[in-house]
């Protein structure tokens, strides 16, 4: 399980604060121990400045990352992400649920462009998944992890082939509190087709 929370930031009057309650590990912002287990991805937390401090792992060419919210305390969203660098201005794509009523996107297509957060209408949807294909994006919501609605497909230029995937959440409220828990976390990297004649038997 990880638990993310908000706190006040005075330079942006707000600030993600990611704590790992892993095993006997409790309050560690700065890394996730490398255990194998679904619902504990390895990777990272660190501060991203355009959204806060979020959980990570890389991804290099194709792929996809799949999560299930369990939990949201406060007023607020959880969800994913892909974003092309830590850099505070750089592309990234972003789904979330506040396991309510609300589905939010906020999309970056280019280096320095602003990224609006938008919501739409998603009722008791916890499934989340979002798939890179090229700079091609796709965002998935679902009550069930097996039937998914489409609320992202966007072209988003990511200059780079190895991105930041993983979890995070945002407070409706500047410093107020947001606490999610994850589970059924994956994050799968396609691999290519070879054809046959690459092949000798």
């Amino acid at each position: 399980t990880l638990s993310m929370g908000r706190v006040p930031d005075s330079s942006e009057q707000r600030k993600v604060a990611v704590h790992a309650e892993l095993s006997s590990v409790r309050h560690a912002p700065h890394s996730i121990p490398p255990e194998d287990h679904k619902q504990k991805p390895r990777g990272s937390a660190h501060q991203v400045a355009s959204v806060r401090y979020f959980v990570y792992a890389e991804l290099c060419g194709n792929g996809e990352i799949v999560a299930r919210v369990d939990q949201v305390d406060g007023n607020g969203f959880a969800g994913i992400m892909m974003r092309n660098s830590e850099a505070a201005d750089d592309p990234k794509v972003a789904i979330a649920s506040n396991l309510v009523n609300a589905i939010r996107k906020e999309i970056r297509v280019l280096t320095g462009y602003p990224a609006y957060p938008q919501n739409a209408v998603g009722f008791d949807r916890s499934w989340l998944k979002l798939i890179r294909n090229g700079n091609q994006f796709i965002g998935q919501a679902s009550t069930d992890g097996i039937n998914w609605q489409t609320y992202i497909s966007q072209a988003v230029m990511m200059s780079n082939d190895c991105i930041l995937v993983g979890m995070y959440t945002s407070s409706e409220i500047n410093g107020g509190a947001v606490t999610a828990q994850f589970d059924q976390v994956t994050i799968t990297e396609y691999v290519s087709n070879i054809s046959s004649d690459e092949i000798n038997i």
